[in-house]
C-alpha cells in the first residue's frame, strides 16, 4: 500500500466511526436514547419563584443540585456540597443541621409550626452579613444577602406569600420546596439563590 493510500485511510478512520456511532445509536430506540442520558441530568423537584417590582427569577433543585440564575450547586459523593452561589465559589460541609465552608456558615432548623428557619452569616468584602430567613405557612421573612434589607411577606394560600413593601413581592414554593419539609440544604440554597437574584 503506497504512502498517499495509508494516511487517506488513517484520516478516514475517525471519520467512519464517527458515522457508525451515529448509525448505532439511532437503532436503540427509545431504550438506547434513555441508557444515553447525561448521569447529571437535572429533574426538579421543587421551585422558588421570586417577583419584585425589578425582576423575577426561579430557582429549582431536586436532591442533589440546585440550579437558578445566581446559585449552581452539587452535593457530592462524600455528601458535601460544592458550586457557585451568589457569585462566589462555595465548598461547603454537611454536619447534622449545619452547613460550613470558608465564605458561608448556616444552621436549618425545624419550627413547630411546620415552617423552617435558617441562620448564619456570609462573609462579604471585608466583614461578615448575618442571614436569617423564615419560613412557615402563615409568613416569609428574608433579612441579609436577600437583595432587599428585609422582606416581610404574608401567607396568600399554601405556599405563596406577598406583600408591598416598596412595590409587590412575592414568592411561591412549588413541589419539595411546600411547606411542611425536610431540614434540606437544597432548600437553603435554593432560597438564597432566588432571593439575591
Amino acid at each position: 500500500m503506497s504512502k498517499f493510500a495509508l494516511g487517506s485511510a488513517r484520516r478516514a478512520a475517525p471519520v467512519l466511526l464517527f458515522v457508525f456511532a451515529c448509525a448505532t445509536a439511532g437503532r436503540g430506540g427509545a431504550r438506547g436514547a434513555a441508557e444515553n442520558l447525561d448521569p447529571d441530568s437535572f429533574e426538579p423537584q421543587g421551585e422558588i419563584v421570586y417577583a419584585g417590582p425589578t425582576r423575577r427569577s426561579s430557582t429549582a433543585f431536586d436532591d442533589r443540585r440546585v440550579v437558578g440564575p445566581s446559585v449552581s450547586m452539587t452535593r457530592n459523593r462524600d455528601g458535601s456540597w460544592s458550586g457557585w452561589l451568589q457569585g462566589r465559589a462555595v465548598q461547603l460541609e454537611m454536619s447534622g443541621q449545619r452547613i460550613d465552608g470558608a465564605a458561608l456558615s448556616l444552621v436549618i432548623e425545624d419550627r413547630d409550626d411546620g415552617g423552617v428557619e435558617i441562620r448564619g452569616h456570609w462573609l462579604a468584602n471585608r466583614g461578615s452579613e448575618q442571614i436569617y430567613i423564615r419560613v412557615t405557612p402563615d409568613e416569609l421573612f428574608a433579612r441579609g444577602r436577600t437583595g432587599t434589607q428585609s422582606l416581610f411577606l404574608k401567607s396568600r394560600g399554601p405556599g405563596i406569600y406577598g406583600g408591598t413593601f416598596y412595590g409587590d413581592f412575592s414568592v411561591e414554593l412549588k413541589g419539595a420546596a411546600s411547606l411542611p419539609h425536610l431540614r434540606e440544604p437544597q432548600f437553603a440554597f435554593a432560597v438564597l439563590g432566588a432571593l439575591s437574584g
